[in-house]
């Protein structure tokens, strides 16, 4: 038997180009009954230009900011590269803020 028959984890699918068609756009939005007019803010993705450094991002982003915001943050990645992220309120928006204004891959 080969090690790869005994490895159960499952094999996620690379794309042979790993490069991106466009860069990451993120609108920040916040959606609270305390903010009835809503909050707003574009951002861009700095140095994000492969499905690798991408997904990096997102598990980088999982873990520092929304594993302990899961019941007050949610995101949607759309194919266009246009991310939009809702928080419930604007500290939560500040530190999402800037983590994505530090975040560079290595």
């Amino acid at each position: 038997m080969s090690s790869e028959q005994l490895d159960d984890s499952p094999e996620l699918h690379q794309p042979e180009n790993d490069q991106l068609d466009h860069d990451f756009r993120i609108m920040l939005v916040v959606q609270s009954k305390d903010i009835p007019e809503g909050e707003m803010e574009e951002l861009t993705l700095q140095d994000i230009n492969t499905f690798t450094a991408m997904n990096k991002f997102f598990d980088s982003f999982d873990e520092e900011i929304c594993l302990k915001n899961e019941k007050n943050i949610k995101y949607d990645v759309g194919s266009d590269g246009l991310i939009v992220v809702l928080v419930d309120n604007r500290k939560l928006k500040d530190e999402v803020s800037k983590f994505i204004e530090a975040y560079r891959p290595n």
